[in-house]
């Protein structure tokens, strides 16, 4: 009898051990499965939040023209938008005039907010006037124009801006567009008939097809001569030419540059100083140019008078030859400063005067 209760007793106890840990292992179980549920719904809930904030936040691209400008909106094509500080920096009562009927491309929050102007489109033209005070204005401020600015407008001046992307200065500018103290970080392209006036600017390259002239405290890494043009460089202005492979160029240079390089047949006319003339192996020149060049570069160590048509008329002006001196001429100083003892005079269909420019003395 007391083995049977024995035994029975460890039944029991084995039978609440097994309950226990079956109960333990639901519980492990339905804790396990109960809490992914509730991260997965509380994932689900903070993505649908986040959806919510970008879609709240969503950018879109619009594009118009503006209509008029108030202190704190502008109107585009017939949509009122409200515009962030940096966006301000160009678009203010203040340029009012220069903005009118302009086409503009831009990025919009949700809540209608302009953050971000693509590209910009200018088209007001101003009057002329010898000295430049009827030119419409368009100016910035420290604040960088983040995208492309096009100029389909005479008689303008763009001042004190910088330009993260491109300037573009169209055909219609058929008489004067100005730009002063401007820093334009992508490519710069002068087209038209008309001049265009650069005091103060920081180009990385400029693409010219009209007169040029670069005054002030100007940098231009390279400018491309396409057409027939003339180029005029202020005393402390720096500017490196270049003249691409078109046809029928003709140059006028007056001032001094750091380089000039060509990949032509071409024509140079004017006065001034080219510090090295880089003639390529499928270019020649004409030159008419008085002036001083101090070193002539030819490839192959050809002889100056395969590349250069009457070389003897321009040998006087040359002081060295790939690096090596010139014999048997004058001295370049003593020749350069005879001929060019006045500022040069700009050619006449360049018609405003520009300020300041000189030929600085040979040392």
């Amino acid at each position: 009898m007391g083995s049977w209760h024995s035994k029975l007793s460890k039944l029991i106890q084995w039978a609440i051990i097994f309950l226990c840990v079956f109960f333990l292992m639901f519980a492990s179980y339905y804790f396990l499965v109960y809490t992914n549920k509730e991260e997965k719904v509380s994932s689900e809930k903070q993505a649908e939040i986040t959806k919510g904030t970008e879609e709240q936040n969503e950018i879109t691209v619009h594009k118009g023209t503006i209509e008029s400008i108030m202190d704190n909106a502008i109107i585009i094509s017939g949509m009122k938008y409200l515009y962030t500080s940096t966006v301000q920096a160009v678009l203010n009562t203040k340029n009012e005039e220069a903005l009118k009927h302009a086409e503009i491309q831009f990025n919009v929050k949700d809540d209608n907010t302009i953050i971000q102007i693509n590209r910009l489109q200018l088209q007001a033209s101003g009057k002329p006037s010898s000295d430049k005070t009827d030119n419409i204005v368009m100016s910035g401020s420290s604040e960088a124009f983040s995208g492309d600015l096009i100029v389909q407008a005479d008689y303008i001046t763009i001042k004190d801006i910088k330009i993260d992307g491109n300037l573009t200065i169209t055909e219609e500018n058929s008489h004067q567009v100005m730009c002063d103290n401007v820093l334009v970080n992508g490519q710069t392209i002068i087209a038209g008939k008309g001049q265009a006036v650069l005091n103060n600017v920081q180009l990385n390259h400029l693409s010219s097809e009209t007169n040029t002239a670069v005054d002030g405290e100007s940098s231009v890494g390279t400018l491309t001569v396409n057409k027939e043009a003339a180029v005029i460089v202020g005393e402390e202005a720096s500017v490196q030419l270049y003249v691409p492979a078109v046809n029928n160029t003709t140059l006028s240079l007056y001032g001094e540059v750091e380089t000039l390089k060509a990949d032509t047949v071409f024509l140079m006319t004017g006065s001034g100083r080219i510090k090295e003339l880089i003639l390529q192996k499928d270019s020649s020149l004409t030159s008419d140019f008085s002036g001083k060049i101090t070193n002539l570069l030819l490839p192959d160590d050809e002889k100056p008078e395969v590349y250069i048509k009457d070389y003897d008329k321009l040998a006087g002006s040359i002081d060295k030859v790939n690096g090596k001196l010139v014999e048997n001429h004058p001295s370049v100083s003593d020749t350069y400063e005879r001929n060019n003892t006045k500022t040069p005079k700009a050619p006449e269909h360049f018609s405003i005067k520009i300020p300041d420019i000189t030929i600085p003395k040979t040392p």
